[in-house]
């Protein structure tokens, strides 16, 4: 099985229960760090953007909050599992004539070039089988003076907070994930992804190869997470 394939199957497993594990895992961190996201995209009324690797859709929501009702936000992700979630939160949240969830690949965007105002992607650079074909393409789809934002998962510099960071991941959140989702080997990938995952200074190396400019990222908890942007 490749890493799509994968990834695919990891996430249509989990997704009822993804929502209450990302609060759980972060202590509710993730929600104020997705803002922070949206913050960094400098969207006005009426602006359109797209969410790649969407999930439930999150990072969509907080667009659409900027972007207001004369913006178009498109929360794109392969999980159809996923996606039927996020359109129920869409409904409740009454963001549903905003934000368009769609079934898409990260690294062929259905979007002409030049066509959003910003792309982000939240935890998903880890799961794509190509970190600079993903950022490419997000870059292509955006305005120049856009921004490309991604939120994930971070090496904290301090080794020995480093190391207590990762006996987290690797032991107590695969825990967490076995007795909530009854899932063991799903949250073992999030530590196995993060050990593969290119550190800050390398991420940022990799956006800037792409040709986006000012790239620059914020540690978030101490490295725990971190936000990486950049402009076309």
């Amino acid at each position: 099985m490749n890493k799509s394939s994968r990834v695919h199957a990891l996430f249509e497993g989990i997704a009822n229960n993804y929502d209450l594990l990302n609060d759980v895992i972060s202590l509710g961190m993730h929600r104020l760090w997705k803002k922070k996201v949206a913050t960094n995209c400098s969207l006005k009324n009426g602006d359109k953007a797209i969410d790649i690797c969407a999930g439930t859709g999150d990072i969509a929501f907080e667009l659409a909050k900027t972007a207001g009702e004369k913006g178009e936000i498109i929360a794109l992700d392969f999980s159809d599992e996923m996606i039927k979630i996020g359109k129920q939160k869409a409904l409740n949240l009454n963001l549903h004539n905003i934000v368009r969830f769609i079934y898409g690949d990260a690294l062929k965007l259905p979007y002409p070039d030049n066509y959003f105002n910003a792309a982000t992607i939240g935890y998903g650079l880890r799961n794509v089988e190509n970190i600079e074909a993903a950022l490419l393409e997000m870059k292509r789809v955006i305005k120049i003076g856009g921004k490309v934002v991604s939120l994930d998962l971070g090496h904290p510099p301090n080794k020995i907070y480093r190391k207590f960071y990762f006996f987290y991941l690797s032991e107590i959140v695969s825990l967490l994930g076995q007795l909530i989702s009854k899932n063991f080997d799903s949250y073992y990938y999030l530590f196995d992804s993060l050990q593969k995952f290119p550190k800050q200074e390398a991420l940022k190396a990799i956006m800037e190869q792409t040709g986006l400019t000012d790239v620059h990222y914020y540690n978030l908890l101490g490295g725990v997470g971190v936000i990486h942007v950049g402009t076309k």
